[in-house]
């Protein structure tokens, strides 16, 4: 009997303990929420030209899974980030649908008009993405090509400010070649790093 209530009391602890550590806010989600805020941080640092700022962010993130930042990409109903702050207001609701769409054809202008800021704002999350991409290139990058690494996501990082810029811009034509920048650097880096 003495033996039984020893157990019960061990699991209600043991239970309890992890019912604590899971309402407390330790674990991924709140992991994920920091490295999404981080990740906006060097967004907005990007969109002040300030590269510096941006690069020092982005080593704070250096030790987290590339994925979960890379995930960022993926659609709001994926609960990640999306375009714009309207769900739906910029389709694909995705930034890497939409680099993906850009770079097969120009947005109409009525379109990029409406949407340029949105965009704007999607392809600075872009460039941060790759500042992130590239402090971690030696980790990444092991057993390959480092040198591939690197020059990818610069070119990826490059392409995502000239999207914004173009963006900005409201121009149709550099939009498209600024998407097929970012979604040809993407693709190549896949082919050879994608695990």
């Amino acid at each position: 009997m003495q033996s039984l209530t020893r157990w019960t009391i061990a699991l209600v602890v043991t239970m309890g303990l992890g019912t604590f550590f899971m309402n407390s806010g330790v674990g991924k989600a709140t992991e994920d929420k920091d490295v999404k805020g981080t990740v906006l941080k060097i967004a907005d640092a990007f969109e002040k030209s300030d590269a510096p700022g941006a690069k020092k962010l982005a080593a704070s993130l250096k030790d987290e899974d590339l994925e979960d930042v890379m995930h960022l990409f993926k659609p709001r109903k994926d609960k990640r980030l999306g375009i714009g702050d309207k769900a739906g207001a910029v389709k694909p609701d995705g930034i890497e649908l939409k680099v993906i769409a850009l770079a097969m054809n120009e947005p109409p202008k009525k379109e990029l008009e409406e949407s340029s800021a949105d965009l704007a704002r999607a392809a600075y999350v872009a460039a941060a993405i790759a500042e992130v991409a590239l402090v971690q290139t030696e980790e990444k990058a092991k057993g390959k090509s480092p040198k591939d690494w690197k020059n990818w996501a610069e070119g990826m990082r490059q392409g995502a400010i000239e999207l914004a810029d173009a963006a900005k811009a409201k121009k149709p034509a550099d939009v498209k070649k600024a998407a097929e920048k970012m979604d040809s650097n993407c693709k190549s880096c896949h082919k050879v790093f994608r695990d």
